[in-house]
C-alpha cells in the first residue's frame, strides 16, 4: 500500500493465468466469433505457448490469394497465439485495420483475421480455399527480426 498526505491508496496486481487458445480468445473480449474461433479445439496447426517474440503490422499492399500470402510470408508470419496476444494488447488497431495470419497444415490453408470497426471487434479462424483473396488493405502480423529497429 502507498500513502499520500494521509490518504491510503491500495495497489493490486492482477495476474491472469492463460493456459490455452480458448483462454486467450475469451481474454480478447471479441464482440463476435466466427467459424473455429467458437470451438478452438478444432483449430489445427497451432498450439498454445508463452509469447516471447515481438511483432509488427505489415501492409499487404496488393490483392493476393491465401496461397500467395503463405508462399511469400510464411517464414515471417506470426502464429495464432501471437495474433491473439496482439488483439488483447492493441484492440484499437483492430478497429482501424483488418489484421491476419495464414498457415498451412498438410495441403490445407488456414487463416485467422481480426476485423473491426466502431460497432465492435471480430475474430474469424478457419480453413481457406487456396484461391481465396485477401484485400490489399489487410495488414499481416509478422514477427520482427532481431535486426529491426
Amino acid at each position: 500500500m502507498a500513502t499520500s498526505k494521509g490518504s491510503v491508496v491500495a495497489i493490486y496486481i492482477l495476474r491472469v493465468v492463460v493456459q490455452s487458445l480458448c483462454d486467450m480468445i475469451q481474454l480478447g473480449r471479441f464482440d463476435r466469433l466466427h467459424d473455429q474461433a467458437r470451438n478452438s479445439e478444432k483449430i489445427e496447426g497451432q498450439i498454445f505457448h508463452p509469447v516471447v517474440r515481438k511483432v509488427s503490422l505489415r501492409p499487404l499492399g496488393a490483392c493476393l490469394a491465401v496461397e500467395q500470402v503463405y508462399e511469400r510470408y510464411h517464414n515471417e508470419l506470426a502464429d495464432l497465439v501471437e495474433l491473439l496476444d496482439y488483439a488483447i494488447k492493441h484492440p484499437d488497431d483492430q478497429r482501424r485495420f483488418s489484421i491476419g495470419i495464414v498457415w498451412k497444415v498438410s495441403d490445407q490453408y488456414w487463416a485467422a483475421f481480426l476485423v473491426g470497426d466502431d460497432s465492435g471487434r471480430e475474430l474469424n479462424i478457419g480453413r481457406c480455399r487456396v484461391n481465396e483473396k485477401l484485400s490489399a488493405e489487410y495488414r499481416l502480423l509478422v514477427r520482427r527480426s532481431y535486426f529491426d529497429v
